[in-house]
């Protein structure tokens, strides 16, 4: 019972990184596709990007060309920042 107690977790911890690695990657190719986005995109981004780390060290994984992603997206924000075209809702 334990050991499959186990394979589930292994199983959704492996479903949760590729989840957010998509949502991620997804993001970060709107960006570069030159798509604008909210203050709140921006940030969720940033707070996913933090729990995979997390999912990474609970696993015992590596992060490779997905880290490429993640520094294009927050320059991405910052170049956003500095001319202030955040994408308004209204």
């Amino acid at each position: 019972m334990e050991k499959k107690i186990t394979t589930l977790q292994t199983n959704m911890n492996e479903n949760e990184k590729d989840r957010i690695r998509w949502e991620i990657l997804d993001f970060a190719n709107s960006c570069r596709n030159g798509r604008k986005h909210t203050k709140d995109e921006f940030q969720h981004i940033i707070t996913l990007n933090d729990k995979y780390k997390n999912l990474l060290a609970l696993t015992g994984d590596k992060n490779g060309v997905f880290e490429m992603s993640m520094i294009l997206s927050k320059n991405y924000m910052l170049n956003v920042k500095k001319k202030m075209t955040f994408y308004n809702w209204r």
